[in-house]
């Protein structure tokens, strides 16, 4: 992810690996919105896009040529809290 020049690529990789890439960058570290992977896509990719990598809507649209888009939903998620002993 190249932040500088609006470009994210994969190299022989797994999209779960891109997916992990995205929400771990500088660029949406701080985001509250979590992502998945339900592609479906389980064999190694290569592709390199020009998206703006703090806007999910930009990367979206940067993979409707590889059949792929980033979709906001509502979902219920369970989730394992960490906190204060009582």
């Amino acid at each position: 992810i190249d932040p500088e020049n609006n470009l994210i690529s994969l190299h022989n990789s797994k999209i779960d690996y891109f997916v992990w890439a995205l929400m771990n960058s500088s660029a949406l570290i701080n985001s509250a919105i979590p992502m998945i992977n339900e592609s479906g896509i389980l064999e190694p990719l290569d592709f390199e896009i020009k998206a703006d990598p703090t806007d999910p809507v930009s990367i979206g649209k940067a993979l409707h040529k590889y059949g792929l888009d980033i979709v906001l939903e509502d979902r219920e998620l369970e989730m394992n809290v960490i906190r204060d002993k009582k």
